[in-house]
């Protein structure tokens, strides 16, 4: 992937350690012979981002100027170039492993035990770059042999994996574990490069998302409270007070659910304050209803009509179920 990724003119010129003027000049020094053995071609060499003006260039483009500049001024800027890409492209799986864990812990495929964030074992394998296979064998020679690596340790119980609900989880320090073993026993440069990624970010990288995950966790919790005292600690549905002796619990419901939406996890228009039992319900019945897609406005609504229409039978019900519908309608117009 990194191979492909444009050069600015900007860091082209650095790359070289030339100036940005001194490289355009090499470019219409290519431009100019057509007969000769220099060559840049657009689509292969670079791209023209402002035609006959601003050029951007593929790594194949910054190494033919580099040979230029070796053979006209002779000044060895081929293996400065080569580090550089190296370094570059080692920047670039790092940045990418960053933005899959990012995307894996918002996916909600995590869980958290004793202070530590655990992803599900597919958000490891995609964390990986892996498959069930791969992850399987890694896991298989740790157990036998404590991995293939320097320094390797078994997977310990709790801390670098955990089994909820049957599933397997693996902490930062699991996914490390395991990216070093692939790394040692694989002899493929790219997925070795990649791996070595995991294996510099995973640690740093998931324990920010941790921390960000904690606050937002913390937000959510006081936006419910928010919630609930602003609905008088009255069902939203049903009407009825959680008081003293109450026989049951108000949740804060999102009706946009936070791992689609996470932008209105916190905001007060998306919670709706309900009864468990009404919370417990709703989500049964969308789950039978529609599966693994997302809660929306549109759906309570359904939810509302096909459970809840007795509440139209009484004039206080009804005019609190119509202005719940409306609010609903509301927020699927501005939101949806």
């Amino acid at each position: 992937m990194a191979q492909y990724t444009l050069l600015t003119d900007d860091e082209t010129a650095v790359a070289l350690k030339i100036s940005k003027s001194k490289l355009y000049k090499v470019c219409q020094k290519f431009d100019a012979n057509l007969d000769d053995e220099w060559e840049l071609n657009e689509g292969e060499h670079f791209e023209w981002i402002t035609r006959g003006k601003i050029r951007h260039f593929y790594e194949q483009g910054a190494v033919a100027i580099a040979k230029y500049l070796e053979v006209t001024e002779g000044n060895g800027i081929l293996n400065r170039l080569i580090e550089f890409f190296t370094h570059r492209q080692q920047r670039i799986r790092r940045a990418l492993v960053l933005r899959k864990i990012a995307q894996e812990t918002r996916s909600g495929s995590t869980a958290v035990v004793s202070d530590t964030l655990f992803f599900h074992r597919r958000s490891a394998i995609s964390i990986l770059g892996t498959n069930g296979k791969g992850i399987n064998g890694a896991m298989d020679r740790i157990k036998k042999g404590g991995g293939g690596y320097e320094g390797a340790e078994i997977l310990i119980a709790n801390k670098d994996i955990a089994y909820i609900e049957s599933d397997e989880y693996f902490s930062n320090t699991g996914i490390l574990k395991l990216s070093k073993d692939m790394k040692k026993s694989n002899k493929n440069k790219s997925r070795q490069s990649w791996l070595e990624a995991v294996g510099d970010t995973i640690i740093d990288g998931v324990d920010y998302q941790y921390k960000l995950l904690m606050s937002q966790e913390q937000a959510i919790t006081q936006a419910i409270l928010n919630a609930k005292r602003l609905a008088r600690n009255r069902c939203q549905v049903t009407g009825e007070v959680c008081g003293e002796g109450s026989q049951f619990d108000l949740h804060g419901h999102h009706i946009f659910c936070k791992s689609s939406r996470s932008d209105l996890a916190t905001k007060i228009d998306n919670i709706l304050v309900v009864k468990e039992e009404i919370h417990n319900s709703y989500h049964r019945w969308h789950t039978l209803r529609y599966q693994s897609q997302p809660c929306t406005p549109e759906s309570f609504i359904e939810y509302l009509q096909d459970v809840h229409s007795y509440l139209i039978d009484k004039p206080k019900s009804q005019k609190r179920y119509l202005a719940l519908i409306e609010r609903l309608e509301q927020l699927q117009r501005d939101c949806g």
